[in-house]
């Protein structure tokens, strides 16, 4: 026996005798494996049985009150989708009504400050404007100091005696200033 050949068939047949038997071995395990985990869930169905029953028995209950909750959920949905559609218009009045007191409203609003703001710019200038200008003379043969006030007809020196150069000089300064016065009136009011 030990004289005869192994040929390349016999060595093919007994690699796949080895393979077959490791196959058969591994179902063997899987098998006894799949009863033991058979095994458990036939107890847990045992212990579990009568609710497993009662669930049963409640289960056309059941799927009726799903039934019942799937049909108020839609009435639901359309009252909410028309929640969100007012909120949707509310929201565009709200910023329509945003929109407009901002152009009406506040640009009236600040034409208003603005004229207010003239009209207190103006009365300041009319202010400046009373501001009384005196012009001292002093006259050797007098004790008291005479007041002039510029386009006062009733104080000015009918026969123009005083300083002379000097009346020339303050003179002229003052029309400069009444100028000057009269052009700050005219940006005031806007020309």
């Amino acid at each position: 026996m030990l004289d005869s050949t192994i040929t390349w068939g016999d060595l093919f047949k007994v690699v796949l005798f080895v393979l077959a038997t490791g196959v058969l071995f591994y179902l063997l395990l899987a098998t006894a494996n799949l009863v033991g985990i058979l095994k458990n869930l036939n107890r847990i169905l045992e212990k579990n049985r009568k609710n497993i029953d009662d669930t049963l028995e409640k289960l056309p209950e059941i799927t009726d009150n799903v039934a019942a909750v799937s049909d108020i959920l839609k009435d639901e949905m359309e009252s909410i989708q028309k929640v969100v559609n007012n909120v949707g218009k509310i929201s565009e009045s709200a910023k329509d009504a945003a929109e407009l007191l901002r152009k009406d409203v506040l640009v009236k609003a600040k034409g208003i400050l603005d004229i207010i703001d003239w009209i207190k710019k103006l009365f300041e200038k009319d202010q400046k404007k009373k501001e009384i200008v005196y012009k001292y003379r002093y006259k050797p043969g007098e004790e008291t100091v005479v007041a002039e006030v510029p386009g006062d007809p009733e104080k000015e020196d009918p026969k123009g005696s005083g300083c002379g150069e000097d009346d020339a000089v303050s003179d002229s300064g003052q029309k400069e200033g009444e100028k000057n016065l009269q052009d700050e009136n005219q940006q005031g009011a806007g020309v």
